[in-house]
């Protein structure tokens, strides 16, 4: 399992793969840097795609004990 807690996402990705973030049990938040127009995050930490709105990964590592996904998200 990986150490790794926080992943940022730089402005110029545009590709991130189905099992990117699969063996890191720590992760608690994803950071999207501003200006990728591909990516976004929420204050949760959790990776959304922009145009299609489809929320792409949550931190399995992330505390809270729910998570509201917003209105007209796809999974």
């Amino acid at each position: 399992m990986s150490e790794i807690t926080t992943v940022t996402v730089a402005k110029t990705v545009t590709l991130i793969g189905d099992l990117a973030f699969n063996k890191c049990g720590n992760l608690t938040k994803i950071e999207v840097v501003q200006g990728n127009e591909k990516y976004e995050s929420d204050s949760n930490g959790v990776l959304f795609e922009t145009a299609t709105n489809t929320l792409i990964a949550y931190p399995i590592g992330n505390a809270q004990i729910s998570y509201t996904i917003p209105t007209g998200t796809k999974i």
